[in-house]
């Protein structure tokens, strides 16, 4: 802003210039003509009759009003002189007035002629130094053009930095936020991991436990196993006592006549309670072991006709392999869980295979899923 106006005071000190050069030419002009106006009327013709108007005008049309006036002026005589008093007046000398009057004319012109060439050299010397002047204003401003440009330049680059640094404090504010929202992340992570590794700790001593109590529950199974294998076998023997065993066999389990014990393996119930399953043309039997088969309420008696499915699952989720449990699903919607059935697939072979004697398809799944195995 400072420049402009800086600029602009320069433009008016070169109008003023120009202004005053202007003026100077034409004070030069005015006073060529009044020169040319001298040298034609009274240089060596004292004959002549003087102008009326001796002082130059100031301008160049004044002069040339002046010139016209004396023009006018040269008036002829009104009577024209006889040949004698001419050839006198052309053969005297002019008087000593006209010869002062005409010397003091010629000193008036030397004046003036003076007064002109010092003039001249007066308005050369200052047209010499308002050219200079003019030229170191012209320089000046060509300077401040130059600076002008160069500040219009550092100007538009340091705008263009400002954009840059805005764009830069926009993607750091992004990056600020994103960093603030990764560490929340982070902290949740960290949150659930403790949560997990808790857990974890729970679930090992859990599996520790529950290694544990398979242990005791699988010696405990073998024990009444090999307590109950008398009394098992007693059902497969085909003798001439057979008969009332198979009456005991219905008796204990509350069967109808025909029943008899096909096979049996040992597993435990869903409350992890010792015992035998025993397969019959008709019925799947469950039992405890021997210290408990006096107690009639804890019998489970499952007809086949009545089984929907037969779902293969693991007895404890956590542990590894494919499990050993058994689900039978009824059609009813109820369903009973058998584990650590040692021979699973075998008991699931054979109850399908009842169940197609009578007439009947049973579904094997596993986890719920439809099994292709």
């Amino acid at each position: 802003e400072g420049i402009f106006r800086t600029m602009a005071h320069i433009e008016r000190e070169l109008s003023l210039v120009r202004d005053q050069l202007r003026d100077k030419i034409e004070e030069v002009d005015v006073l060529r003509v009044q020169l040319k106006w001298w040298k034609d009327n009274f240089a060596g013709d004292g004959d002549k009759t003087p102008p009326m108007h001796t002082s130059p005008s100031t301008t160049h049309n004044g002069a040339l009003e002046d010139l016209q006036v004396v023009r006018k002026t040269k008036k002829k005589p009104d009577h024209p002189p006889t040949s004698t008093s001419a050839k006198l007046k052309s053969s005297s000398k002019p008087s000593p007035e006209l010869t002062a009057e005409n010397t003091h004319l010629k000193e008036q012109l030397a004046q003036v002629l003076d007064q002109q060439s010092k003039s001249e050299s007066q308005l050369a010397t200052d047209l010499n130094e308002e050219r200079a002047s003019h030229k170191r204003l012209q320089d000046k401003h060509d300077m401040l053009q130059q600076e002008h440009d160069r500040l219009s330049w550092e100007l538009t680059r340091a705008r263009s930095t400002i954009e840059d640094m805005s764009s830069k404090a926009s993607e750091r504010r992004i990056l600020e936020e994103d960093r603030r929202m990764l560490a929340e992340d982070l902290d949740t992570y960290k949150t659930k991991c403790e949560v997990l590794s808790s857990q974890n700790e729970t679930m090992q001593q859990a599996m520790q436990e529950m290694t544990t109590l398979i242990e005791s529950l699988t010696s405990e199974v073998e024990q009444q196993k090999r307590e109950g294998m008398n009394t098992a076998l007693s059902f497969h023997k085909v003798q001439d006592s057979g008969n009332n065993n198979d009456k005991e066999f219905q008796q204990r389990f509350h069967l109808p006549t025909g029943e008899y014990p096909m096979t049996y393996y040992s597993c435990t119930e869903s409350s992890f309670k010792a015992g035998y399953l025993y397969i019959s043309p008709r019925y799947l039997c469950w039992e405890p072991t021997t210290a408990l088969q006096l107690f009639s309420d804890l019998h489970i008696v499952i007809p086949i006709a009545n089984v929907a499915a037969l779902n293969k699952i693991k007895g404890l989720a956590f542990l590894p392999g494919k499990g050993s449990a058994l689900e039978i699903r009824l059609k009813d919607g109820k369903a009973h869980v058998f584990k650590t059935i040692i021979n699973r697939k075998e008991v699931v072979v054979k109850v399908v295979t009842v169940a197609k004697a009578q007439g009947q398809n049973i579904e094997i799944l596993r986890d719920g899923e439809k099994d292709t195995n």
